[in-house]
């Protein structure tokens, strides 16, 4: 008897020995802070996100839309009131396009930061977030950050636009700076989750794009068209499509920081994943139609990447696989530097 219970003993022992040192490998859902822990280090190191506080200023093991945010950069848009609460009942004094504030709280959809010495309330709608700040593991690459840029048609580069260089922002140029409206900016949050859950990252190519970079960007294009060359390259690659299906020739979604270009890289190998074109191909190898047939990675990456994108609540495009935008955002076109 004496025998049986040291056994029924030592198998307990061992047994709790078990449970106490697998707590480290308790899998999390996507959505746990806990998660990140175990892949960024301790609460106090992690680079994931940014600290998230609770209205007493504990920090908590909260999801993302339980608390407000610190230490990111706020830009205003345009010209926009601010005010002494969040209720609008205060109004205090107009703060200029295109000032940059850290972010001392959130209330709602309106944003706390100081101004001439005095704590204001910002509304959001005018406002974009610095994305590079909120979710630090993001990779970047703005395009047009740097000449040559991205833009090709079957893989030959656009005299005209390929070396335009329309970012030079040091924030934009060293990858410091991506903007985004806040709203854009969770719903990148719930993607970036789901990516580094699955092994990626979600590389930014743009995001914010001011209004005189998109007009910019359609005339380089539309007159390179005209060219003998871009004549014969149309001819080839584009027949059937019109130059608007690939460059937005008035207004963009980017021009409201309510749209997002992005890639997939492996976090083991550092390798950007194969994607049905290379980024920024004007063509019909960038359209759903022409690509969804093919059976090869390419083709299962980019119904991953739309996939993904389309369940954290981006509207996908049918001729750049690159490209996703939120189309309840207010339609504010912004056009400050970047």
């Amino acid at each position: 008897m004496k025998k049986q219970m040291i056994t029924v003993f030592t198998l307990l022992c061992f047994l709790m020995t078990g449970i106490l040192s697998g707590c480290e490998e308790i899998p999390y859902t996507v959505t746990d802070r806990e998660y990140y822990k175990t892949h960024t280090g301790t609460e106090e190191s992690n680079t994931t996100f940014p600290q998230w506080e609770d209205k007493t200023g504990k920090k908590d093991d909260m999801d993302e839309t339980s608390g407000i945010i610190t230490d990111c950069m706020l830009r205003t848009g345009v010209e926009t009131d601010s005010y002494g609460d969040a209720s609008k009942k205060d109004k205090k004094v107009v703060i200029p396009a295109n000032m940059t504030f850290d972010i001392l709280d959130m209330d709602g959809n309106f944003f706390q930061v100081e101004f001439d010495g005095t704590k204001v309330w910002l509304p959001s709608n005018n406002c974009l977030i610095n994305v590079k700040q909120f979710i630090p593991t993001l990779e970047v690459d703005l395009s047009l950050s740097h000449s040559p840029n991205y833009y090709n048609i079957g893989g030959n580069s656009i005299t005209g636009l390929t070396d335009l260089q329309l970012y030079n922002n040091e924030g934009s140029v060293d990858g410091s700076e991506v903007w985004l409206r806040y709203e854009v900016a969770e719903k990148l949050l719930k993607a970036q989750e789901i990516f580094l859950k699955d092994g990626y990252s979600i590389k930014v190519i743009d995001a914010y794009r001011p209004n005189s970079a998109t007009i910019a960007l359609k005339d380089g294009f539309n007159e390179y068209l005209k060219t003998s060359e871009g004549r014969d390259l149309r001819q080839e690659y584009m027949t059937g499509y019109e130059p608007g299906s690939f460059l937005e020739q008035n207004e963009s979604p980017h021009n409201y920081g309510a749209a997002v270009d992005i890639t997939l890289v492996d976090i083991d190998s550092g390798n950007e994943l194969s994607m049905p074109s290379d980024i920024y191909t004007l063509d019909a190898s960038s359209v759903y139609d022409t690509w969804c047939v093919l059976s090869d990675e390419r083709t299962s990456h980019g119904e991953y990447i739309r996939g993904k994108m389309a369940e954290c609540g981006f509207v996908i495009s049918d001729t750049k696989w690159w490209h996703f935008y939120v189309d309840s955002i207010e339609r504010t076109v912004f056009d400050i530097p970047n």
